[in-house]
């Protein structure tokens, strides 16, 4: 095990242990959701800081998609603004924006991931995964987003992936589905 995916393990396993409690102690599944994509993003950083000799292009798209999905989440924003500021700022389709550009940055960083693998028919199952990401997206369905994501993840797997990049998709996927699983219990 590499040391990303050692960072990557010892992050969910947090994550789960304290829902695992939350659950013991209140009956109820409480995952730590609102600091899904801080983490994501503060591992990101670490890892890129940890290979900062051997990044490329991917890593750079992939870390586009996670700032767009941290900044178009309303939880981040609390953090920094005041009330009177935030009532503003929901106001403006800035979080739109961001979550646009979160969904076309997932889109040109799916390509070009499964590009990588240069097998002929990446291009057919892009098109599936594209298509079920940007139907979620459209009618606010995460679990479509993440059964893209999920097919992504296994599509790769089988082809020689790249497995700092694959871990931290693993712990997206992850934390998305703790989102979920949270939300319908």
């Amino acid at each position: 095990m590499i040391r990303e995916e050692r960072t990557v393990f010892l992050t969910l396993l947090t994550f789960i242990v304290y829902a695992g409690l939350q659950w013991l102690e209140k009956g109820a599944f409480l995952f730590p959701f609102p600091l899904n994509e801080v983490t994501l993003v503060v591992i990101f950083i670490y890892i890129l800081v940890l290979n900062r000799n051997s990044i490329t292009t991917i890593f750079w798209i992939y870390g586009s998609v996670l700032l767009f999905k941290l900044l178009s989440q309303q939880f981040f924003w609390t953090l920094f603004l005041s009330n009177e500021t935030l009532e503003i700022f929901f106001a403006t389709l800035w979080t739109d924006i961001f979550y646009i550009c979160y969904g076309l940055s997932f889109l040109g960083f799916s390509y070009f991931y499964l590009s990588e693998r240069k097998k002929k028919n990446f291009v057919l199952f892009f098109l599936i995964c594209a298509s079920c990401f940007i139907i979620g997206l459209v009618i606010n369905e995460a679990i479509l987003e993440l059964v893209s994501l999920f097919s992504i993840i296994v599509y790769c797997y089988r082809f020689k992936p790249n497995r700092i990049i694959q871990a931290q998709l693993v712990l997206f996927l992850v934390l998305e589905m703790g989102k979920q699983l949270m939300l319908l219990y």
